[in-house]
């Protein structure tokens, strides 16, 4: 499966991403791959500024950077798990 290129992004426009965006960018950075010594590939890919691996300044930064903002969004429970408690 081809995962879907990941950007990074300034932090006035992960602001105005809608939460859903926001937990969906969240979820392809922990989908890429640790570092190059990782990769299957069977040379370098090309630096066109893609985030692609963890072990990396700018995906530390992108990760710290959405984190920030969900931090910022109002937590809504799902319907049907208002009754439960936390510990099950």
């Amino acid at each position: 499966m081809k995962r879907k290129p990941i950007f990074p992004m300034l932090l006035d426009e992960l602001d105005a991403m809608p939460t859903r965006q926001l937990i969906g960018r969240l979820h392809q950075l922990r989908m890429c791959i640790e570092s190059l010594e990782h990769d299957d590939l069977d040379e370098p890919p090309p630096d066109n500024g893609q985030i692609r691996y963890k072990q990396t300044d700018e995906w530390r930064g992108a990760y710290r950077d959405v984190k920030a903002v969900l931090e910022t969004r109002e937590h809504v429970r799902r319907k049907g798990r208002e009754g439960k408690s936390e510990d099950g």
